[in-house]
């Protein structure tokens, strides 16, 4: 507690008032404030507790001069600092120490599990993520997903997991759905029941029992009597 005194005594002055005043705001003797300030005595926890709520601070803060909380509090700035727009989009990332994750570092053996109830309109998750839940707008995703139902785009790093995906899907490795009804852009085999947009590209083979759409191109095999 060496640093209260000074602590205090800067407190005090910021907030214009006399050792006499603030004695009495706080019902301690001038003499008492002295003793603090020139750090002969120390107040006791409950003081310390109304002298916080005076000057609406943490007890740390009078202690240390430092607010720990505040430390890991997100700065006003943090957009700037983590690069990310300051917009109503809905994102779940990873840290690495103190550092948030760019979307292509995620973790494929660590998935995020989200609970969904109700259903998100639009959500961009830094890593990998495993959703119990419907998203009805696009989903944007470093690594892999895995996901009941969703509405509209998708754009994953690596594979994709999902019931059924009525937007269309870009993902750099594999992806398995049962009803895909937009196009496909996919960086390793797909699965799926039935596709009623066209595939653009498909670096692996593609196994599907409908295909409506053209196939523009597939490094692998076509076989539409898989799922």
């Amino acid at each position: 507690m060496n640093k209260f005194g000074k602590i205090f005594r800067e407190y005090r002055k910021s907030f214009g008032l006399s050792q006499e005043e603030i004695s009495e705001r706080l019902g301690v003797t001038s003499q008492a404030i002295s003793k603090w300030e020139c750090e002969r005595s120390y107040p006791d926890l409950d003081m310390l507790i109304d002298i916080s709520h005076f000057f609406d601070v943490s007890i740390d803060t009078l202690l240390t001069g430092k607010d720990r909380v505040k430390e890991y509090m997100v700065p006003e700035n943090a957009s700037e600092l983590v690069g990310l727009p300051n917009d109503e989009l809905i994102r779940v990332v990873l840290c690495k120490g103190k550092y948030i994750l760019k979307a292509q570092e995620g973790c494929n053996a660590l998935k995020i599990p989200l609970s969904i109830n109700g259903g998100i309109d639009k959500l961009e998750i830094r890593g990998s993520a495993e959703i119990s839940g419907n998203v009805y707008g696009s989903v944007i995703t470093g690594t892999s997903l895995s996901c009941v139902a969703i509405d509209g785009v998708v754009t994953v790093g690596t594979s994709v997991d999902s019931n059924t995906i009525t937007g269309d899907v870009v993902c750099g490795g594999s992806l398995r759905s049962s009803d895909i009804q937009g196009d496909v852009t996919c960086g390793g085999s797909l699965w799926a029941e039935a596709i009623n947009g066209s595939i653009h590209n498909c670096s692996g083979d593609i196994n599907a029992e409908v295909i409506n759409g053209d196939v523009c191109a597939c490094q692998g095999k076509i076989n539409k009597d898989e799922k």
